[in-house]
């Protein structure tokens, strides 16, 4: 680039002009919005960006704008901070913004977007803001008086000073040195323009260069200065590097990577490389319009998103195109990303073939959801198997850590079990309206409507219920059409827009494996048996509706605590969890049960039928009475009354206490079945499998049968000994099986004996008649045949 020269104009009216111009340079303050949202936004390959606020600052690699009442950091990574004052003008310190509300001033954490107000030492309003070093200190330079001071990282001031040359000038702080554009004026030399530079720590001035007029300066790897329409180049020695036209309303931020100028009328960003010469290297613009993205995930740090031209990672803000094919959806399971185009859901090293398009993929911990028009189906073990029948399905929702399936139609979310059993889920938002939603750890529901509205609802037993909403596009920040949402591993907000990219949302928080926070057990106060009286959910902890199991009416488990107005705490199948109390009905006891006795040296008697509830231990032949229904649970243990309290008692530890309780029930007679020759037949001391073998029966043994068919046990008595054997190794009239076989065995041995005998008879009895021979009147014998040749 050529530099170009401006003619000279009078001393005076440069003057004049200068001031002006400073005065102007402050961004004036802009109105407030009601809206209060956060969300930050990455650009896949290629950039959108629609820029209209005149108020900006550059830190560390992101440009930040006053918007409508937001901070907007624009770069890699767009973040919206709200703020609740005006703005003046304002910087980033680390992870806090310091703004100038021209009254006073403010500090807003970006971390907890708390704003508080703080005192900069003897700094007023008319101080203009910096950061230098390593970004996370500032200093304060009063362009008007020359005054500045320069705070430590606690905003205390370190150093204050008046430097008569920054007066009227414009400046700019790069790593440790302030440089300014000022003004010189003596009656010698008349009115002169140098570029200074000055070290922070010590307040030490060197002249660098002198220009031809004053204007802003912004300094990276070279030091810019608009002089009237051009921005011109130089190095520290005034070395000329070029200029160029500035006819429009801008900013500008200049690093050691290069110069960022921000075009507000054509809203875009023109980036340029200063390492060498001055080049441009890029237009970031709200024109370059492509992919269109249609779902996103995001997997240890990295994002990956479907769009037209495939699936694509950006990991370290560099994105890649993975497979290069129209994508409609992604997902994840064991660390593997499996993505769906056309018919197809392909991954690193297969492919699925499905009869019709791929709408949606999901996925738990090992099983990848995929959604049709026909239905959904299954991808697990490398087998594609039909989950259920569905017509009408647009999204599908799997999550990792949780055991229900769910997918959004045109009128309704529907819920499935993992067991393919369809459950209530009692969302009754308008889903015609919905683009895309998601789960997360605990069952809380964000949704998302291609208008960008995003709602976030918090599960209740009966009911969702609406926590917030906000709506994305803002009033100088269109979104576009969203497609789909995401809830990351943070608990934050990922969005797809078809203005091509790929938005995270901090607005909202959402529950994960490691924020959940588990509602303590309650302290058992009693084991009342209960049964189910409807089809109801078993849940592991009443705070998270992922983690559920669908129970049957009739279901048995021991209500120990009632946990609140809606929750009792129980125990089922040896798992402690909830279960709604309108959905449990008592059992009572009773008086009067089977007498049983401890049947080894000692028996342990627990509150409740778990090794972790408090006992007692009684010894051997103590008497105790079941009293409640307790083995017809799938659970190892009888209710028992002992010393006028009610326990529970492992089956294996006691016996009947017989045969006095035996004398008046009819009998029956039957013989021990086994089930295989040579196998005996388990006598056990109580109607339960788990209960003790206390003698092993052989097969056919006579026995004598007591009452009732009892747990699918029969009470039987051999000898003196009583017990139990299951019902089907007891055999009602003639012989057992094993013995029939054993009969026919012998049979067929006693025939097979009887053959063997005759045959070997006769054979014997030829070889003593050829064996003597025949002799000829010559003394010769003579020749016989032998016995095959007959």
């Amino acid at each position: 680039m050529k530099t170009t020269k401006i003619t000279g104009i009078s001393y005076i009216f440069i003057v004049l002009s200068a001031i002006i111009i400073l005065l102007c340079f402050l961004p004036p303050n802009v109105a407030m919005a009601d809206e209060n949202d956060n969300y930050e936004i990455t650009f896949p390959s290629t950039d959108y960006i629609q820029l209209t606020s005149p108020s900006s600052y550059f830190y560390g690699g992101s440009h930040y704008i006053y918007d409508s009442s937001r901070i907007i950091a624009l770069g890699d990574a767009l973040s919206f901070y709200n703020i609740d004052c005006n703005v003046k003008q304002f910087v980033k310190c680390g992870e806090n913004f310091i703004i100038n509300t021209g009254d006073s001033f403010k500090k807003l954490s970006t971390t907890t977007g708390a704003c508080e107000d703080i005192t900069l030492g003897s700094a007023t309003a008319d101080f203009i803001l910096y950061t230098y070093g390593s970004l996370s200190n500032i200093i304060a330079i009063n362009n008007v008086t020359g005054e500045t001071i320069v705070f430590d990282d606690s905003f205390s001031p370190v150093k204050e000073q008046t430097l008569p040359y920054l007066a009227y000038s414009y400046t700019y702080c790069f790593e440790n040195f302030i440089y300014s554009v000022s003004i010189n004026f003596t009656v010698e030399t008349g009115l002169k323009f140098y570029v200074y530079k000055t070290d922070i720590e010590t307040f030490s001035r060197q002249t660098l260069f002198e220009i031809e007029a004053h204007g802003r300066i912004f300094v990276g790897n070279k030091i810019a200065v608009l002089q009237g329409d051009s921005l011109f180049f130089y190095d520290e020695n005034g070395a000329d590097y070029g200029s160029m036209e500035i006819a429009y309303n801008f900013d500008a931020f200049a690093d050691a990577n290069g110069l960022y100028i921000f075009n507000y009328d054509e809203d875009k960003i023109d980036i340029y490389d200063t390492q060498n010469e001055v080049e441009h290297i890029k237009t970031i613009s709200q024109t370059s319009l492509s992919n269109l993205p249609s779902d996103a995930i995001e997997v240890d740090g990295s994002l990956y998103f479907t769009d037209n031209n495939g699936l694509n990672t950006i990991k370290d803000n560099k994105q890649e195109t993975i497979a290069a094919q129209n994508a409609t959806s992604v997902c994840n399971v064991q660390n593997k990303i499996y993505y769906a185009a056309g018919n197809f859901v392909y991954t690193d090293s297969a492919s699925y073939n499905f009869d019709s398009p791929v709408l949606s993929v999901d996925a738990d911990d090992d099983t990848v959801y995929a959604l049709t028009a026909n239905g959904i189906y299954t991808i697990k073990d490398d087998k594609l198997n039909l989950f259920t029948a569905l017509s009408n399905g647009r999204k599908i929702v799997a999550n990792s850590e949780g055991s229900l399936v769910y997918v959004l139609t045109d009128t309704e979310i529907k819920a499935f079990t993992k067991e393919k059993t369809a459950v209530a889920f009692p969302f009754n938002g308008n889903c015609s309206l919905i683009s895309d939603f998601d789960v997360d750890y605990v069952g809380n529901l964000v949704t998302v409507t291609r208008d960008g509205v995003l709602t976030k609802y918090v599960r209740t037993v009966s009911s969702f219920e609406k926590e917030g909403e906000i709506t994305l596009s803002l009033d100088n920040y269109q979104t576009g059409n969203i497609s789909s949402v995401f809830i990351t591993e943070d608990g934050k907000v990922i969005f797809t827009s078809d203005k091509s990219f790929v938005g995270k949302c901090p607005y909202f928080e959402f529950v994960t494996k490691d924020t959940f926070e588990s509602v303590p057990a309650p302290q058992p106060q009693f084991a009342d048996t209960t049964k189910t009286n409807k089809a109801t959910l078993f849940y592991l902890n009443p705070n998270n509706f992922e983690y559920v199991e669908e129970l049957p009416s009739d279901t048995r488990v021991i209500k120990l605590a009632a946990l609140d107005e809606t929750f009792s705490y129980v125990l089922k199948d040896g798992t402690f969890g909830y279960i709604k109390t309108a959905d449990l009905t008592l059992i009572p006891d009773y008086e009067g049960g089977l007498a049983l006795k401890a049947l080894h040296s000692k028996a342990t008697l627990y509150d409740y039928p778990d090794a972790s509830a408090d006992f007692i231990e009684v010894p051997k032949n103590t008497k105790l009475t079941v009293c409640g229904e307790s083995y017809f649970n799938l659970i190892t243990y009888y209710k028992v009354e002992y010393d006028s309290k009610k326990y529970f008692v492992k089956v294996s530890e006691v016996a009947l206490d017989a045969p006095t309780a035996l004398t008046n029930e009819p009998t029956q007679y039957g013989r021990a079945k086994a089930d295989k020759i040579g196998q005996k037949v388990n006598l056990y001391a109580l109607p339960d499998s788990d209960s003790s073998v206390i003698e092993k029966i052989i097969d056919g043994k006579e026995l004598t049968v007591f009452s009732e068919l009892i747990n699918g046990f029969y009470k039987v008595q051999i000898g003196t000994q009583i017990g139990y054997i299951k019902a089907s190794q007891v055999k009602f009239g003639g012989l057992t099986n094993a013995q029939i076989i054993a009969i026919v065995c012998v049979s067929v041995a006693i025939v097979v004996g009887v053959v063997i005998f005759i045959v070997t008879t006769k054979l014997k009895k030829k070889k003593e008649k050829e064996g003597d021979g025949v002799k000829s009147n010559s003394g010769k014998l003579k020749k016989t045949k032998n016995f095959s040749d007959d």
